[in-house]
């Protein structure tokens, strides 16, 4: 079991990005689109893929929001 302690120095060595615009760009830069990799078995594959996809998704929601802001103006 991981102590709460340790779990909080593990975290410290980067900045936790706190707007909400700025984790989407942390997730995409954290998570590139990639093909399946040699020797990697098909569920791993299919999870970062469906992580992956969730991501595009908060990008897309992202890049809409602001495309629509823009308009109102």
């Amino acid at each position: 079991m991981v102590k709460l302690k340790e779990r909080a120095s593990a975290h410290e060595s980067y900045e936790f990005p706190l707007a909400t615009v700025d984790f989407i760009q942390f997730l995409d830069e954290t998570y590139p689109e990639r093909c399946i990799r040699e020797g990697q078995d098909e569920i791993s594959a299919h999870r970062y893929a469906a992580v992956r996809q969730f991501i595009d998704e908060l990008v897309s929601a992202k890049d809409d929001e602001y495309m629509n802001g823009y308009a109102d103006d």
